[in-house]
């Protein structure tokens, strides 16, 4: 059997919130359809380079609006390129 250890913390440690370090959800462009464009080398899904995927969690918000902006122009030019 193992001992229980009983401690009493600080009314200050009880208030504090234990997920700090996150705040808010990290923002994903992610449609859940993870395919790679076999010559543009993005995913179909979201318009990310395999990197960009890679790197995103660790992205500042600053790169991940950056990268963002470009994503529209990329899908639409990989639909326009499957049509051609």
């Amino acid at each position: 059997m193992v001992p229980r250890i009983s401690v009493e913390l600080p009314p200050s440690l009880l208030m504090a919130s234990p997920v700090t370090a996150i705040e808010s959800p990290i923002e994903s462009p992610c449609t859940k359809v993870c395919v790679v464009h076999p010559v543009a080398k993005l995913c179909i899904g979201c318009g990310r380079s395999l990197d960009e995927i890679a790197r995103w969690i660790d992205l500042d918000a600053a790169e991940r609006q950056r990268i963002m902006a470009l994503l529209p122009l990329r899908l639409e030019t990989m639909s326009a390129t499957a049509k051609a």
